[in-house]
């Protein structure tokens, strides 16, 4: 388990796993920053695209995941 923003550069240097389960904080358009990642295919300030995004480059070759 890792202490930090996942939508920010602590989560571009997690390592890729098999299984994703997720019930992601997205917040509101007015709580927080937006994501800071350069290594996102989609730039955007939506997180729940970006949260997406880091989903699915966290997960290994025919890895799973789940979000509820």
């Amino acid at each position: 388990m890792h202490l930090g923003n996942a939508l920010g550069q602590t989560g571009a240097s997690l390592p890729k796993v098999d299984v994703i389960l997720s019930n992601p904080p997205f917040g509101t358009s007015k709580g927080g920053g937006g994501p800071t990642r350069d290594d996102l295919t989609y730039k955007t300030s939506n997180k729940q695209l970006a949260f997406l995004q880091h989903i699915y480059r966290g997960l290994k070759p025919g890895g799973r995941a789940a979000v509820v």
